[in-house]
């Protein structure tokens, strides 16, 4: 059966997410819920793009240490969801690891101890992606041999 670009669409959305656990980024849920690859055409071009939460790209790339501070609320849920504290001790300890994100950004020291690799988990995830190459090539065949019958049809209707 021929590769369709659902099947790389998927293919990629489910490698993606895959290194997201790997990496230990759930909590919710809600980031690898909301991740969705899909395709679109553009002038003849087909493109693949991903979706997911805006606060994905700072779990992808990071936070530069002394930049910016991150937004206390959802840290306070981040910690209750994770069953590190509730009340006003999650409120203390989102304080506390605001201030540590603060002076070290993120990936803090602490949290490299989780897993091997705790950003890039885009880049990673196509790195890692080892068969998109076969599946793009067997796309790209399909297309060709389905323009080809159509040309061929199309010139029998016409001698006809």
């Amino acid at each position: 059966m021929p590769t369709t670009i659902n099947d790389i669409n998927k293919y990629l959305e489910e490698t993606i997410k895959t290194e997201l656990l790997v990496q230990k980024h759930r909590a919710t849920g809600k980031l690898i819920d909301s991740l969705k690859v899909t395709d679109r055409n553009e002038g003849g071009n087909i493109i693949v793009e991903g979706r997911m939460e805006g606060y994905g790209e700072w779990v992808d790339v990071g936070r530069k240490k002394g930049v910016t501070r991150v937004p206390v609320q959802a840290l306070i849920e981040w910690v209750k969801v994770k069953g590190i504290a509730s009340g006003e001790q999650a409120k203390g300890m989102a304080f506390a690891i605001r201030e540590k994100i603060y002076q070290e950004g993120i990936p803090t020291r602490g949290s490299r101890s989780l897993a091997p690799r705790r950003t890039n988990f885009i880049q990673e995830s196509i790195n890692r992606a080892n068969k998109l190459t076969q599946m793009i090539t067997d796309f790209d065949r399909g297309l060709k041999e389905a323009q080809i019958k159509n040309l061929i049809r199309n010139v029998q209707q016409t001698i006809k």
